[in-house]
């Protein structure tokens, strides 16, 4: 979990979605609160949402 301007960030439940966080972990220091670093926890964030609705769309 990192800490952001934004609130935490937890670490993915997904692989797909591991890169994205390892992006903004390695950039936290430097973007954290800027535009793009914002966008950029909102994308990893829907990514983790919508991998999770497909895997209960998948289990159930």
């Amino acid at each position: 979990m990192i800490e952001t301007q934004f609130g935490p960030i937890y670490e993915p439940v997904h692989d797909e979605s591991r890169m994205i966080y390892d992006w903004l972990v390695r950039f936290q220091h430097a973007l954290d609160g800027s535009r793009a670093y914002e966008d950029m926890v909102k994308i990893y964030q829907a990514l983790e949402f919508d991998l999770s609705e497909q895997n209960k769309r998948h289990v159930g």
